[in-house]
């Protein structure tokens, strides 16, 4: 099964959110949990409108804002 560059990285930046910022992630999904849950259904569908370069500031508020959201951890 072939997977296209946006598939990997949406599996990608799901693992790395849900491995490092398990609690972050949890507090978000919470809020946006049906605006999220189509989206992960059909991946092909979603569009990255957010990148968040995580560094050692995590902005809650900012996350709140976004209808949609990626984050990338470096």
């Amino acid at each position: 099964m072939k997977y296209s560059f946006n598939e990997i990285f949406f599996i990608l930046v799901f693992k790395i959110i849900y491995n490092n910022f398990r609690n972050i992630f949890i507090i978000y999904l919470k809020i946006t949990i049906n605006k999220f849950y189509n989206n992960i259904i059909s991946i092909k569908t979603c569009k990255i409108r957010y990148i968040y370069i995580i560094t050692n500031n995590i902005i809650i508020q900012e996350l709140r804002k976004a209808s949609f959201i990626f984050v990338l951890c470096i």
